[in-house]
């Protein structure tokens, strides 16, 4: 029987730790709090540096883990520390009995309105590196966001040129 490791975050971290487990022969449970797998990287339209679209990232690593149990849509409601295992107990109702848990539960993304002097929040159409990542992303996650809006699916109303709007 295989060794099982729980994978607490379905995230890019998550994703290939599952892909590299399955291909030493362990199994790997992926337990997501969100509907989706990939974390913020799905979100994101290109990487830096080679500007590789990150929904071929995530789409190659989400096919790379299908042979991994994954339950989304769950969190964690307790792990128990038994003699030689932990006892790790899902909100859907599964128990799972392991010798390891992987935790890769990803990480949050500045507050900008935390720095006023950076004027997010306090002057219009001040926006954060993560809000132009969003307008660049996938369509289904574009938005206005402070002010800027799209038209059609390539370009901002207000574009930006040599750091002052347009």
């Amino acid at each position: 029987m295989k060794e099982i490791i729980v994978i607490i975050g379905g995230g890019i971290a998550g994703l290939e730790a599952a892909s590299q487990l399955l291909k030493l022969g362990y199994s790997p449970i992926i337990v997501e709090k969100s509907p989706s797998l990939g974390g913020h990287v799905a979100k994101w339209n290109r990487l830096f540096p080679d500007m590789t679209p990150a929904a071929d990232i995530v789409s190659g690593l989400v096919e790379s883990t299908k042979e991994a149990n994954i339950f989304l849509n769950t969190e964690i409601s307790f792990i128990n520390r038994l003699r030689d295992n932990y006892n790790v107990k899902l909100s859907n109702g599964v128990s799972i009995s392991t010798k390891y848990i992987l935790f890769t539960t990803g990480f949050r993304l500045f507050e900008a309105e935390k720095k006023e002097e950076y004027g997010y929040g306090v002057y219009d159409h001040v926006i954060t590196n993560g809000d132009m990542v969003l307008l660049h992303g996938p369509e289904t996650l574009r938005k206005e966001i402070r002010g800027f809006l799209y038209e059609g699916t390539t370009r901002l109303r207000n574009t930006f040129r040599q750091g002052k709007s347009l």
